[in-house]
């Protein structure tokens, strides 16, 4: 069973992390002082910047704290965290108050760009200028579908699909715009090999080239996280070379993890190792720190 609270957590943090591909604020009309939300009689608005972190926060009639949020780091991407309206005040436009008063900070510091953080019920804003504060964690899980690319050890395929259409569904899968799909399809396919096989039913494919379709699926929407587990497993050793090399070209501009038990995966394609042994974390550092260390087998042993 997930808990789901852990997973939460998680999506949290990683999207907190993907911030290169955030949501844009939308029009710089909002930071203009006709469209600020306007402040409810009795309420009180407080603003104030500190370590680059600027907070926002809305004090009820009896000064109890109705609506909070904060946005930083500056510069061209900013996060926007910990906003919550108390369930005393809502339905009053505060965290439409907040959110503004936040964003319009960020646009004056230059961000251009921003990144929904989630809130601390487990909860997250909407990308867009009216974002609400008490909406479901979902702005950061749509966020991690188009950025992330993962490869399981043992994975399913559509058997009647071609290999263009299982490329394309898993594209859709990630939310690409239907206009970059095609493109994007090409692209994943010859960067695997598989340019000749489009139009061919999976059905119809070897045990590798099925391999191949894996990896192509996980690159289809160039991925800033990319997950592989055991990615090699019946590729030729041609065939893993070229792998170990478009590893090395993916991870110029992605950060890519690798879970293999073949050194030869590792020395072909990665900077750093972390190795794994009965639950605990045996080594981690660059790959000339490991042949010091008298190789994989003497971490282990350790």
């Amino acid at each position: 069973m997930v808990d789901e609270g852990a997973e939460e957590a998680t999506v949290r943090k990683v999207a907190e992390a993907v911030t290169g591909t955030a949501p844009a604020y939308g029009s710089r009309a909002i930071a203009e002082s006709s469209r600020v939300a306007p402040v409810p009689d009795g309420y009180r608005l407080r603003t104030w910047s500190r370590g680059g972190v600027t907070r926002v926060i809305v004090a009820a009639p009896d000064g109890s704290p109705a609506a909070r949020g904060q946005i930083g780091p500056p510069g061209a991407t900013a996060v926007v965290d910990r906003a919550e309206t108390s369930p005393a005040h809502r339905r009053r436009g505060l965290g439409t108050l907040v959110m503004r008063n936040l964003t319009r900070a960020a646009l004056a510091r230059g961000a251009e760009a921003g990144v929904p953080g989630g809130t601390p019920d487990g909860r997250a804003p909407y990308g867009s200028p009216g974002w609400r504060v008490d909406a479901p964690l979902t702005s950061a899980k749509y966020l991690i579908r188009r950025r992330l690319g993962y490869l399981p050890q043992e994975f399913g395929v559509f058997r009647s699909y071609t290999v263009r259409e299982f490329l394309s569904y898993a594209a859709w899968l990630r939310e690409m715009p239907g206009g970059r799909i095609p493109e994007a399809v090409a692209g994943a396919a010859e960067a695997v090999g598989l340019q000749d096989r489009l139009g061919h039913r999976l059905r119809t494919l070897s045990g590798g080239m099925k391999q191949r379709v894996g990896i192509a699926q996980s690159i289809v929407n160039s991925p800033t996280l990319l997950l592989l587990d055991e990615p090699t497993a019946g590729l030729d050793p041609q065939q893993r070379s070229d792998f170990h090399s478009l590893v090395r070209r993916r991870g110029r501009t992605a950060c890519v993890v690798v879970s293999t038990h073949l050194m030869e995966d590792v020395e072909g394609a990665c900077d750093d190792v972390t190795v794994l042994s009965r639950g605990r974390v045996a080594f981690h550092g660059p790959l000339d720190a490991l042949d010091a260390a008298g190789g994989y087998a003497a971490v282990v042993a350790a």
